[in-house]
C-alpha cells in the first residue's frame, strides 16, 4: 500500500470540504456505545488521516493516539493537537507494521481504509499487526467499504459525480470505476476539481485500487489472528446487523464493520 499522492495537494481541503460533520457524529456515537460496552480507556486510531475521529474521541475523555501512512495529513493532525492542547501522539507509519511500544484497549480502522491492502499478504499482516497492538480482550473496530454487496446486488454505478461545498469553496469529485470478480479488486479513479472564488485550485486525477472484501474472507482473517468475532454491523445505528440481510437482497448496504475481540 502506497501513500496517496492526492494527500499532497489535497490534505488542506480534507478537513474543511470533504468531511462530513454529521456523519462523523453519528459514527463517534457508535464508537463510544462500543467502548463503554467492553471497558475500553485507551484507543488506538489506525488510518487516523487528520484526526476526524482522533480528536473527537479525546473529547469523550479516552487516552487516544493516532496512527497514519500520510505525512501532509498527520502534519494537520499535529498542529490541530498543539493549537487546542489536546494530549495526543500522532505516529507515521505503515498499518501492515505497527510498532508502538504500548498496547491499547481498543484499535480503529475506519473510512474504508483498510480496502487499500489489495494483496493477502498485506492484509494477513495488518491483522498480526493489530493484534500485537491490542492488549488481551482487546477490542478491534474496522469499517469496510461494502463493495462485495455493491456488485453481488447489482447496485454499483460505474460513473457518479459528487460535490462538496463550504464556504467559498467547491470540490467536484468525478468517479469512474471498474471492478474484477477475479482478483477481488476495484479499481476507482477518482478526477477531482477543486475552486475557491469560483477559481480553480486544484486539478487532480488519482487511481486507487481497493479490495472487494467478503464477511467470510474477514472471518477468516480474524480466525487466523488471534480474534473472535463479536458482531457486523451494516450501519452505525448499532441496529442493522449483517445477518438480517441474505445474499439474495437486493438492498445496497453501504458499509460493512466489524467488531473483534483479541483472544489470543
Amino acid at each position: 500500500m502506497k501513500q496517496d499522492s492526492l494527500y499532497k495537494e489535497f490534505a488542506k481541503w480534507y478537513d474543511e470540504v470533504y468531511v462530513d460533520k454529521k456523519q462523523t457524529k453519528k459514527e463517534i456515537i457508535f464508537l463510544n456505545k462500543i467502548f463503554k460496552k467492553h471497558k475500553v480507556k485507551s484507543v488506538l486510531d489506525v488510518a487516523c488521516g487528520s484526526g476526524r475521529h482522533t480528536f473527537e474521541i479525546y473529547i469523550k475523555g479516552y487516552k487516544v493516539d493516532g496512527f497514519d501512512l500520510s505525512k501532509e495529513l498527520l502534519n494537520i493532525a499535529k498542529k490541530k493537537a498543539k493549537e487546542s492542547d489536546s494530549k495526543i501522539n500522532f505516529y507515521f507509519g505503515n498499518m501492515c507494521n505497527i510498532n508502538l511500544k504500548k498496547k491499547y484497549d481498543a484499535l480503529i480502522c475506519m473510512f474504508t481504509s483498510f480496502n487499500y491492502l489489495c494483496e493477502a499478504e498485506e492484509q494477513l499482516s495488518a491483522f498480526k499487526s493489530f493484534n500485537k497492538s491490542l492488549k488481551k480482550n482487546g477490542i478491534l473496530i474496522i469499517d469496510f467499504g461494502f463493495l462485495w454487496n455493491w456488485i453481488v446486488t447489482n447496485t454499483a454505478k460505474k460513473k457518479l459525480v459528487n460535490v462538496y461545498e463550504k464556504g467559498n469553496k467547491k470540490l467536484i469529485d468525478e468517479i469512474v470505476v471498474n471492478w474484477s470478480a477475479l482478483n477481488n479488486i476495484w479499481v476507482q479513479t477518482n478526477n477531482y476539481k477543486g475552486y475557491e472564488n469560483n477559481k480553480l485550485i486544484i486539478k487532480e486525477k488519482d487511481i486507487i485500487k481497493l479490495s472487494i472484501l467478503t464477511p467470510e474472507i474477514l472471518k477468516i482473517l480474524c480466525l487466523t489472528n488471534g480474534f473472535e468475532i463479536v458482531d457486523f454491523y451494516v450501519d452505525f445505528n448499532l441496529k442493522e446487523k449483517l445477518n438480517k440481510y441474505s445474499n439474495e437482497s437486493k438492498k445496497r448496504l453501504k458499509r460493512l464493520i466489524l467488531i473483534a475481540k483479541k483472544v489470543k
